[in-house]
């Protein structure tokens, strides 16, 4: 922490996004994690701010369970039973998801801006997990997620509704229409992607034989170079051009208690699906092995995005601002988020 020299204002008011003058302004003691944190002043703005303003942990009374709420966010284990192992209310949790949901978005949306030229040599594969939110027949929801078909690395994905499974019931009972996102969740996912690459290489992708994916693909990425429609219905191994998406489709459900099916763990709100989806990701990415046979290395790491897997505690130890195109790694603050030495 004595080595920490900000870079810049975190102040939102404050204009002095680059060349920052400050001094320092004294230091306090954090009780609930027993550190030192130096303060500051920005001689623009004349706000102040201290080491802890530029952490994940920011603003948290107790910080110290945030790596054992992450484990259990990607470990299936429900929001109940990690409120009764740490000793915690269960709102602790529910708002610990919120934070580091939105916070692993951010860090995996910046990360995609270093993305090597190499990266669409290979193809992806796409396809739609469905779920539900709340209520099974009438509330069911997809969840569209396109996966780099030879790391397995997530590239991106959205949750969107679905309409009831049984309409004549859900107007009998009362039920407001409910409209189906699948096409604009898939656009998104697609847009998104483009995005990313920001060059006119030409990619691959499979996916399987529902009849919009041609039309949505065509409008929203035109140069996919080969598409390839696999049938719902072949065998699902790993000769299946699909395998690397169904694979991650089953460690979602094995690593997510919100995709489980009919008890108290499953989902209640898709935008709180969302988030979970987002921690997995960014753990899934950045610091889980690509293989139990391959444990050394992460998907990041083959697309040259880290030079080695992660520590949990460092996927969550500095905030990223998406404003300012920055986060703090061990070797500085950068205005693009590089790699980790």
């Amino acid at each position: 922490m004595a080595a920490f020299t900000p870079t810049f204002c975190p102040r939102l008011a404050c204009q002095g996004l680059h060349g920052l003058r400050f001094h320092k302004k004294g230091e306090f003691w954090r009780k609930c994690d027993n550190r030192l944190v130096q303060r500051f002043r920005c001689l623009r703005c004349r706000g102040t701010f201290s080491i802890q303003t530029f952490r994940v942990d920011y603003g948290l009374h107790k910080p110290l369970c945030t790596l054992d709420i992450l484990r259990g966010f990607v470990a299936k284990t429900t929001q109940r039973h990690m409120a009764r192992s740490l000793g915690v209310d269960r709102k602790t949790i529910a708002r610990r998801l919120d934070r580091l949901g939105r916070h692993c978005e951010d860090f995996h949306r910046l990360r995609l801006a270093l993305l090597p030229p190499g990266f669409d040599a290979a193809g992806f594969a796409f396809d739609e997990l469905e779920t539900f939110e709340l209520n099974r027949i009438h509330q069911p929801v997809t969840v569209p997620l396109l996966v780099h078909d030879r790391s397995y690395f997530v590239v991106d994905f959205e949750v969107g509704r679905l309409p009831s499974r049984n309409k004549k019931k859900a107007r009998a009972e009362g039920r407001a229409e409910r409209p189906s996102d699948s096409k604009q969740a898939c656009q998104a996912v697609f847009r998104r992607f483009a995005q990313a690459l920001k060059r006119d290489a030409m990619v691959s992708l499979s996916t399987d034989k529902k009849p919009g994916y041609m039309r949505w693909i065509a409008k929203a990425y035109p140069r996919v170079s080969s598409h390839g429609q696999i049938s719902s219905r072949r065998r699902r191994d790993m000769a299946n051009p699909l395998a690397p998406v169904n694979l991650t489709f089953a460690m979602l459900r094995d690593g997510l208690s919100r995709l489980v099916r009919r008890n108290w763990a499953y989902s209640k709100k898709r935008q709180k699906l969302r988030l979970h989806l987002w921690i997995w990701t960014a753990w899934r990415n950045y610091v889980r092995q690509i293989t139990n046979k391959d444990r050394w290395r992460s998907p990041a790491m083959l697309h040259g995005l880290e030079r080695r897997r992660l520590q949990l505690a460092e996927l969550v130890r500095w905030r990223v601002f998406p404003d300012r195109r920055s986060v703090h790694t061990p070797s500085g603050w950068v205005a693009t988020l590089p790699r980790v030495a």
